[in-house]
């Protein structure tokens, strides 16, 4: 077990360093774009994918894998692109009171322009009209306390302004009334006043189409590799048991909320496996031989950070996990040397809890087929326990025994 163990640490530490430098030394996300010049040219090349806020300060540039970074800042080009994805353009806004040169998302392109800025916080949105006056939409919020409750007003500052901006179409005005202050509603509103002003020109929308939430299923199976420790009973504490290696089957369900974060994901997974322990031990000058088979569901929940470039992505999972012990089937036999003669007793009793809890952490990688077509390898260790109060749960048996189980793991699965 020693020499497993101290393989598969070196395996996960490995696995480790290579992630770290990817994620510290490579923060870069360099994705197909292009860049438009303020001469109309187009560069075509890769562009650096980061946040919201840093995409509005700047772009990073290159030509090829080989050619070296040009930072771009706003208004020394006119705008870029990622292939299929976010827009960017340069833009003069009022921030915090003072203007500023900024790339803005450029969300609609049509006889009214409605574009974005995304700091972290609240976005803000900017509507221009073709005489170039760019008019920001604002919903004030202020807090009233009347009789000694608390209420919440909106000024909805931005009804106004988009009454204003669209005057000369009636036809929009019922969906004004009752716009909301993000990308749907006024998407939506800036491209039925196109269609209804404009007798030719396409109205072009650039937002990225993301789906709300995004659950993906895997099966998967796993070879498992544990040691069992009993403790807080004399009769088990001597005993040690050999490692027991297993194999599980499990499914897991991964869930993404891709328009806030690319990168973190939350899964939820189930796996069962069936396991037989052997220690051999000394107590009170006597010889004992503990046996113990049993059946083990296993629920695991984490959150998931996944590299996002490439088709070979790395991933780290730490999350917390739940063990249900079941069908024990346990024997404990002691044998005493005594004038020559050796007494053997047998019982099968073996306390072990019921259940167990704790925590789990995986390193590998995802590797893509295709965007739905997905398989990934991790390693895995988990450490689990139970004793009388630990983690706030009651041991499922009638001692004080404790139990304590961990693992390594190597996770195979695809992605549906």
């Amino acid at each position: 077990m020693k020499h497993s163990m101290k393989l598969i640490t070196k395996i996960a530490l490995s696995f480790f360093i290579v992630f770290y430098t990817l994620e510290v030394k490579c923060q870069s996300d360099f994705r197909p774009g292009f860049v438009i010049t303020n001469n109309n040219d187009t560069l075509r090349g890769l562009v650096d994918y980061r946040g919201d806020l840093r995409n509005s300060k700047k772009c990073d540039f290159i030509a090829g894998k080989d050619s070296p970074i040009q930072e771009f800042l706003p208004f020394t080009i006119r705008g870029y692109r990622f292939n299929e994805g976010k827009f960017y353009v340069s833009k003069n806004i009022i921030l915090q009171g003072k203007k500023t040169e900024v790339f803005l998302e450029f969300l609609v392109d049509g006889i009214a322009d409605l574009y974005c800025y995304r700091d972290g916080g609240e976005p803000c949105y900017f509507i221009e009209k073709s005489d170039g006056r760019i008019y920001e939409l604002t919903n004030k919020k202020r807090t009233v306390r009347i009789d000694g409750i608390e209420y919440v007003g909106e000024n909805k500052k931005y009804i106004g302004l988009l009454t204003f901006a669209f005057a000369d179409c009636q036809q929009v005005t019922p969906l004004i009334s009752k716009a909301k202050l993000n990308d749907k509603s006024l998407i939506e509103i800036t491209k039925k006043y196109h269609d209804y002003v404009c007798n030719g020109e396409k109205c072009v929308i650039y937002e990225k189409q993301l789906p709300a939430i995004s659950i993906r299923i895997a099966p998967f199976i796993s070879m498992n590799q544990s040691l069992l420790k009993i403790g807080n009973n004399p009769l088990y504490e001597q005993v040690k048991f050999k490692s027991s290696s297993y194999p599980s089957i499990g499914l897991l369900v991964n869930t993404s909320l891709p328009n806030a974060s690319e990168k973190l994901s939350f899964q939820l997974s189930g796996e069962f496996g069936r396991s037989y322990f052997y220690g051999t031990g000394n107590y009170n000058a006597k010889f004992e031989e503990v046996q113990l088979h049993v059946s083990m569901l296993t629920l695991k929940g984490g959150l998931k950070y996944t590299y996002p470039v490439g088709k070979l992505r790395p991933t780290l999972v730490l999350g917390g996990n739940f063990l249900k012990l079941i069908n024990k089937i346990g024997r404990r036999v002691e044998e005493e040397l005594y004038s020559s003669t050796i007494y053997s007793s047998e019982s099968k009793d073996v306390p072990v809890a019921g259940y167990l809890v704790g925590y789990h952490a995986e390193i590998g990688f995802d590797y893509r087929f295709s965007p739905s077509l997905v398989t990934f390898f991790n390693l895995g260790y988990m450490s689990s326990i139970n004793s009388k109060g630990a983690w706030g749960a009651q041991s499922l048996i009638d001692n004080d025994s404790s139990s304590s189980l961990k693992t390594f793991q190597l996770n195979v699965g695809i992605y549906f």
